[in-house]
């Protein structure tokens, strides 16, 4: 009777051991099609209304994107980004996209993100990325270019500074004020280990 209770205990053992990495293998499996369907997406069918959906997507998973594709896929969010067929919006997804992949595992490549903060402070002045939610996502991009401040010029953390400022004064009082804050934020942490 023991023998039989070890028995059935031990063959329950090996089948969740087996559950356990068919339901690894099938998510895998899951992650990369959803991948395959993003970079399907990203590279042919730039002017789809999925864009949106894809670019949030890759931001929020960025952390899962194979090593290999990751060169490939920031030129690609940076031919996206500066293209003036894109709205505001996709090309901000765009920019928060590419700091999410380069913080991460994009660490480990020498890229040079050059082309993204070019984009991106032009786009902090863009009149439609003035609108609430894409306040949001700016602030969400300042925050991931703030987190790398030590391989960014001071120079250039200024002049985002300076530019954030300056929509503050053409945006909603609400708008304004948060990013004003976020401004006052930036400058203590970032500005005052250098001057103070």
């Amino acid at each position: 009777m023991q023998e039989k209770v070890r028995l059935e205990r031990e063959l329950k053992e090996t089948q969740a051991v087996e559950s356990k990495e068919k339901r690894t293998r099938m998510q895998t499996e899951a992650i990369k099609l959803v991948f395959s369907t993003y970079f399907r997406i990203l590279k042919n069918a730039q002017d789809s209304t999925l864009l949106s959906s894809v670019l949030k997507g890759l931001g929020k998973f960025a952390h899962l994107i194979n090593v290999d594709f990751l060169a490939d896929l920031t030129n690609i969010l940076g031919n996206i980004a500066s293209s003036k067929d894109v709205s505001a919006e996709d090309s901000l997804q765009c920019v928060l996209a590419a700091f999410n992949i380069l913080s991460g595992q994009g660490e480990v490549l020498t890229f040079d993100p050059h082309r993204f903060y070019v984009c991106f402070y032009r786009l902090l002045l863009d009149p439609c990325s003035q609108e609430q939610r894409l306040v949001l996502v700016a602030m969400e991009c300042l925050d991931m270019l703030f987190k790398k401040r030590k391989q960014i010029s001071t120079q250039r953390i200024l002049a985002f500074m300076k530019r954030l400022c300056t929509v503050s004064l053409m945006s909603e009082p609400a708008t304004a004020v948060g990013m004003l804050a976020a401004t006052r934020l930036f400058l203590q942490v970032v500005i005052q280990p250098v001057f103070g």
